[in-house]
Order: structure tokens, then sequence, then C-alpha cells
């Protein structure tokens, strides 16, 4: 009995310990490590608060401006970063509670292993995936309660979280996928009588979601499904690229324990519990099917790779012990080179063919120093939408998106108009050379420049008085047959791009 309890607070403080190392590493990184272009996009389009957003569902940049709104007078992502700082220490602490009830001991080793795993580490970047990756496991989580204790209350509750997932990114329709399944498997009329609560819970949250696509060309959709083509065909990379995924965000020995024991799967779990293996697995087993014909970004897992730690119970307590020892020199050879890039000096990669854009990331304040003697007699600008998220943020003026095609950063469409600037001086920066013919008919003039910073080439257009006329004709005209054109098929009420540029 003294044993065990001695053994118990062992376990206990080693979470703990892994618990404070681990959040000081990840406030240091979020810190000092150099914000992301799609980072400075969610951070300054999330400053302004719309229904809906261009490329996903809306929940990151609500989240993002209600922390502007909270924190006005603060500039600095650090503070945006704790969005994904502490989503991941609050499902460490959830697995906690949750494994504590069955096994203290292993709920306190399972939960370490999960601080010491990459998602856990490296959760300190905002992206679309942070609260997907938290409102999942919160749906999941109040689901397997309903399931357990039979509780109303519970489904209601996981409903709602699963709806704000859906507001996250549209992935959480596998985790639906996932539920559906196992509700198949159990064929207990009372559960899919809860599962009715879950949805209606959730419908709120959809019909926000298809309101705004339906009154803004269902971009979001068309987005995901048809602007963002691919070439989909068998590739032995793509798969290697899955099991290295997984062998990545699991740390290799429990990827090494997930095969061996076939998908963690235990005789002593009883059904309830088994919930957990479905909605890892079955979004797990679309991957991998997926990934016969094409790649599947690493990210794309986050959100059900917690439900395997929780399964990580049972396995042997020696088993558990051995995967920290390996967890924790793993993340040593990740965490390494990672400090390495985030410390070092920029004009190490000098010799890299895209040093201007590492110098645009990594030294952004010299170049706003030099910009900013002409902001007050130019609109600034850039032909693409990471230039324009980064400088914007730096420099603390909006950087315009100039004659961009690109599928994605679109969201300047529905932030900016470009009637407001007719007859105005553009000035164009970018990282890479430009032929200023590409824009003649845009402008009366046009000036080339070329300055260099921390050896490496920047390029300036000074563009006088521009022409708006030319510039719907050519240029918005095509942004309107490309991305907001809709399909006769869709039903639609009003198309907000035609009607600004009576197109």
């Amino acid at each position: 009995m003294v044993e065990n309890e001695k053994t118990l607070y062992n376990y206990a403080s080693l979470f703990y310990r892994i618990f404070f190392i681990t959040l000081i590493l990840k406030l240091l990184l979020s810190y000092f490590f150099p914000l992301t272009g799609d980072e400075a996009y969610f951070i300054t389009t999330g400053q302004k608060f719309y229904l809906g957003y261009y490329e996903h569902p809306p929940m990151v940049w609500w989240l993002i401006y209600l922390f502007s709104f909270l924190g006005k007078k603060i500039h600095h992502f650090f503070f945006y970063r704790l969005l994904s700082v502490f989503s991941t220490v609050i499902v460490a602490f959830l697995i906690l509670k949750l494994l504590k009830k069955i096994d203290k001991k292993k709920g306190f080793l399972v939960a370490s292993l999960f601080l010491l795993s990459p998602v856990h580490i490296l959760g300190f970047l905002i992206t679309t995936d942070t609260p997907l990756f938290i409102f999942t496991f919160l749906s999941g989580i109040f689901f397997y309660y309903g399931i357990e204790k039979g509780e109303k209350n519970y489904f209601v509750l996981s409903g709602i979280f699963w709806g704000l997932s859906f507001l996250s990114k549209y992935f959480s329709v596998l985790y639906l996928l996932s539920i559906l399944i196992y509700l198949f498997y159990r064929k207990e009329k009372k559960i899919w009588l809860n599962f009715i609560l879950f949805l209606i819970a959730s419908l709120p949250f959809i019909f926000i979601n298809l309101y705004w696509n339906y009154t803004h060309c269902w971009i979001n959709i068309l987005f995901n499904l048809v602007h963002r083509k691919r070439n989909y065909y068998f590739q032995i990379t793509n798969l290697i690229a899955f099991f290295f995924s997984l062998f990545f965000l699991l740390t290799p020995y429990i990827f090494y324990l997930l095969f061996k024991n076939r998908f963690l799967i235990s005789k002593k779990n009883n059904e309830d519990f088994n919930f957990f293996l479905f909605v890892f697995a079955i979004p797990v087993i679309f991957f991998f099917i997926l990934s016969f014909i094409r790649m599947v970004g690493l990210h794309w897992y986050l959100s059900f790779i917690p439900f395997i730690f929780i399964l990580a119970k049972n396995l042997e307590e020696k088993e558990i012990l051995k995967s920290l020892k390996i967890a924790f020199l793993f993340e040593i050879f990740i965490i390494i080179p990672i400090i390495f890039i985030t410390f070092c000096p920029v004009n190490l990669f000098k010799n890299f063919k895209k040093y201007s854009e590492i110098v645009m990331f990594g030294k952004p304040y010299s170049l706003c120093e030099y910009i900013k003697k002409f902001e007050k007699r130019y609109i600034l600008a850039t032909p693409g939408y990471t230039e324009s998220a980064i400088m914007s943020y730096y420099c603390r003026n909006n950087f315009i998106v100039f004659g961009s095609f690109d599928h994605s950063g679109r969201q300047y469409d529905f932030s900016f108009d470009f009637k407001e600037i007719d007859g105005k001086d553009i000035l164009i920066f970018s990282t890479y050379w430009i032929d200023k013919k590409i824009y003649e008919n845009f402008f009366e003039e046009i000036i080339a420049h070329e300055i260099i910073v921390e050896d490496a080439k920047f390029y300036l257009l000074f563009c006088k008085k521009f022409n708006y006329q030319n510039y719907r004709d050519i240029i918005l005209r095509q942004i309107y047959e490309r991305f907001y054109k809709i399909p006769k098929f869709l039903p639609f009420k009003g198309n907000f791009f035609k009607e600004k540029y009576n197109l």
C-alpha cells in the first residue's frame, strides 16, 4: 500500500515537472519563433469581425478578434499564440482527469506522455487547426461522459462543441462520421435518441456557416473543393508521408505499439471506452485511403491524435514508462533544430533561393523603417497575401494585395474596395523582381527601384495615378470569373464581389 502511494506520488511529481518544463519551453518558443505568413494573415484580417471569412469557417478569426478586443494595447503575436499554447494544456489535464478515475498511476503517466508529444510541444502556432483541436476533443470527452453516465446534458454539450469545431474547419465532419459508425456498432436505441439531441445542439452553428456561404458565393465550399485543385494520382511518397506523420505525432514507440497492439485495443475495455478508438481510427483510415491519391498534410491528424493517447492506458505500466523515455529523447531531437532556426542569424541562409523572404520574416522592421517614409504619399501594396500580411503586421499599416490571382489569401477581396483608390499613387513592395510592364495598363507612370537589406534584394514599384477602370476590366473581372462566379446549380443570395465592382 505504502509502495503504491509512493509510486503514485512519483508519477504525479513527474507529470507536473514535465508540465511546467514544457509550458515554459512553449511560451519561450511562442515569444521568439518568427511569425509565419498564415499567422500574420489571420491576425491582420481578424482585427475586424465578420460572420464568415474566405478560406475556412470563421472560428480562428473570431478568437483572434476576441483577443484583439481584450488586448487592444498589446501588439505582439505572442499574445495571440496563447490560444494554441493553452489548448494542448487543457487537453492534457482533461486526459488526466478522465484516466485518474480508472487508474490514477496510468492517468499521470499517459497525461505525461501526451505532454511529451509533438502535438503539445510544437502546438504554439496560430492555425485553423487550433480551435478545431480543442473543440473536437471537448466534444469527444462530453460524448463519452454522455454514453457512460447516460445523461442528456453531456450530449447537448458535446453537440455544442462539435458545432464550434464545425465553425473551425470542415475536418470536423470526419469526427461526426466516426460517431455515426460507432452508433451503428453499438446498436442501442437510447444512444441514437441522445445523438439527435447532439445534432440539434449543433444546428445553430452549422446554420451560421451555411447562411454566410449562401450569401457569399459559397466561397468556403468552393475554395476547399474546387479552387484548391490537386493532381490526384498514386505516389509512393504520399504513403510514406502518411506513416511518417503518425510516427512523428505519436512519438516512435507509441507508433510501434499502435500497430503491434492493433490500435491499442484491449479486451478489458468496456463498450463505452471503445468510443475513443472509433474517433481516432475512422479519420486515420480515411487519411490512409486518401494518401493513395494525394499528399495528406501533417496537421490534418492533429484533432484526432489525443484520442489514441487516452487508449494508451491499455498498455502495461512498463511500456508507458519506456514510451516516456523515448518520447523525451525524440523531443530533444526535434526541439534542437527549432531552437537553432529561432535564434540563428538570418544571413546564415544567404545562399538560399528565397533568402529575401527569410529576411522579410526575420528582419521585417528594417524594411518597415525604409518604407515608412513613403506611407503618407502612397497606398502600400504587395503582389501576394503573405507579403501583405507580414508587412501589415510589422509596419502597422495596411498593405493591400495588388494584381494577385492566387486562390489563397483572398480575404482582402472582402475588406478592400479598389474604387476608393482611383487616381491615387501606389507603392508595390516585393521580395522578388517584378516586370513593371505587367502593371503599365493601370498607371500613368511606374518607376522601379531596388533596395538591399541584410544582403537581400527587395523590389519597389512607385506607381503614379491608379486607373481603377482598367484594373476592374482586366484584373477584377478575371478574379470574378475564377473565384466568385457561382455555379448554376447552387442557390445563392447576392454576389458581393460582382455587386461591389458592377461586373
